[in-house]
């Protein structure tokens, strides 16, 4: 599973060069049917992409999490990156690693065109 973990890692990092480098752009997804696997809810727009022929989403999402040591439930947040099928359904999960909630920044900021804005702005 190492091998796979460093091949994973590897993937979301060509994955977040391209979308820095504008080879790969996302899009909001309007019309996704991505359903969580534990009672949770997404947060914010899910965004999607097509990269290297594979259909991929990102997008966060938050759920209640319970703590025995001061007994009580409280709400945490993350991000995740799936592979889907043409109609958008979740093929596959990529298990968790920092360098996803980067890409999840990173997409963000490319789809809400913040470079732009800021070059406009500063160009005044």
């Amino acid at each position: 599973m190492n091998t796979d973990k460093s091949k994973i890692q590897k993937i979301i990092y060509k994955l977040s060069k391209s979308t820095i480098e504008d080879e790969t752009m996302w899009s909001i997804d309007e019309h996704s049917k991505i359903k969580l696997s534990f009672d949770g809810e997404i947060i914010g727009k899910i965004y999607k992409c097509d990269f290297k022929g594979k259909f991929f989403r990102i997008y966060g999402f938050t759920y209640e999490t319970y703590s025995p040591d001061f007994d009580k439930l409280y709400k945490t947040s993350g991000e995740a990156l799936v592979l889907v099928d043409k109609r958008g359904e979740l093929l596959w999960e990529f298990p968790y690693f920092n360098s996803i909630t980067d890409l999840y920044e990173t997409v963000k900021y490319k789809v809400a065109g913040v470079e732009d804005l800021l070059e406009d702005l500063l160009n005044d």
